[in-house]
């Protein structure tokens, strides 16, 4: 189930930091366009800048401006940016490494609806790293979120994926914690749909 999970990482990070967006060139305008938005407080200026910084895209690389403005990002709750900045601070890039808070931003990610942080999630509990006790009742709910989720995205592969390893991982619950689990996942799924419509 480890190897699966990370297979299911390594292609997340890929899509989070991709290939075609390194590959994109910026004329300076458009660098200056993303910073002056940036500077004005847009979130996804500020995530945009801050990968750019990453990558050494249009500006020189500078892992801690990166994280500084992907860190402006997720702090208004760009939800992709706190999913990124978790996980800087699960791999110690830019950041010393810090599970908890990466735990606490891939939380905030996942409950606005980061498929990504759900996936992670589930795993964190399903295996008790981070910090964390194992907890299948809990890894079963974000799975379960997760499918719903990229379900909702048209992704799925991933949805099917995560499906696999939720039931996988039900094969190895009781009966009361499935339930248990089901309920859960029923309960946070109807929130985040109140939530969402709001």
């Amino acid at each position: 189930m480890r190897h699966l999970l990370r297979v299911v990482v390594a292609v997340m990070l890929m899509a989070v930091t991709g290939t075609a967006w390194a590959q994109t060139t910026l004329s300076a305008q458009e660098v200056d366009t993303i910073r002056a938005r940036a500077s004005a407080g847009d979130a996804a200026s500020q995530l945009s800048l801050g990968r750019m910084y990453f990558d050494g895209r249009g500006v020189p690389l500078n892992t801690s401006q990166g994280v500084m403005w992907i860190g402006k990002a997720a702090d208004q709750g760009h939800p992709h940016a706190q999913y990124l900045l978790g996980v800087l601070y699960g791999q110690g890039s830019g950041v010393t490494k810090d599970e908890r808070k990466a735990l606490s931003w891939f939380s905030k990610a996942a409950t606005q609806g980061n498929v990504s942080a759900q996936v992670l999630l589930g795993g964190i509990y399903a295996n008790g790293t981070h910090g964390v006790t194992r907890n299948p009742t809990t890894a079963y709910v974000w799975w379960s979120a997760a499918a719903v989720s990229a379900t909702a995205a048209n992704d799925v592969e991933l949805a099917a994926l995560v499906t696999k390893q939720r039931d996988t991982l039900a094969t190895k619950m009781t009966a009361a914690q499935v339930t248990e689990a089901e309920k859960l996942a029923k309960q946070w799924q109807a929130l985040f749909d109140t939530h969402k419509r709001k």
